[in-house]
């Protein structure tokens, strides 16, 4: 079951405050399941408008119902029991680690942190600025594989494009990885 809760502001136009998650997803043999664990994950993501911008660069960014929004996200993951690989947290992609592939890593413990700085210049037009960290432990598969250590962390950083359309917000991000770089193409915001 997935407790949330959403401290985030519902009368603006845009993102401010927060919306705090905890989930807890518990499996077991005896009501004939193959497998037995728990997992837990905690998600905390943080909206703050940036006033001024425009007095800095250029006056078109941003207005007082269109501001630049500094926004985080943290996820924490543990587990206990044998998780199947198919229950294993996984990061890389559009919508966690920009930089690498899709589930590039898988573990059963991961931490992921994504901070990007979103850049209204007109009112369906928009630029972001992002910086995206993370990884994954305790691979069954991976004999090397340690526990939750921060200086294993692997990071990327891009540049993206965000343009509203009547079908919905759409999102380009191009992120430089360790080795290589990615383009992505998605609707709405990562978070």
């Amino acid at each position: 079951g997935t407790l949330t809760r959403n401290n985030t502001d519902p009368y603006l136009s845009y993102s401010k405050g927060d919306i705090i998650d905890l989930n807890v997803e518990h499996a077991l043999e005896a009501l004939g399941g193959e497998y037995s664990f728990t997992k837990y994950w905690l998600q905390a993501r943080y909206y703050v408008p940036v006033k001024g911008l425009g007095d800095l660069f250029d006056s078109r960014i941003g207005d007082e119902d269109n501001p630049a929004i500094f926004a985080a996200r943290l996820r924490i993951g543990f587990s206990s029991g044998d998780l199947p690989t198919a229950s294993l947290y996984s990061l890389g992609g559009s919508g966690t680690l920009r930089g690498y592939d899709d589930a590039e890593f898988e573990g059963a413990e991961m931490l992921l942190a994504n901070f990007e700085l979103r850049i209204p210049i007109e009112k369906a037009f928009g630029f972001v600025v992002f910086y995206d960290t993370g990884n994954t432990w305790k691979s069954p598969w991976q004999s090397n594989s340690g526990s939750f250590s921060l200086s294993d962390l692997h990071d990327s950083w891009g540049v993206g494009v965000r343009v509203k359309t009547p079908l919905g917000n759409f999102r380009l991000d191009h992120a430089t990885g360790e080795n290589e770089s990615r383009t992505h193409f998605g609707f709405g915001e990562m978070f």
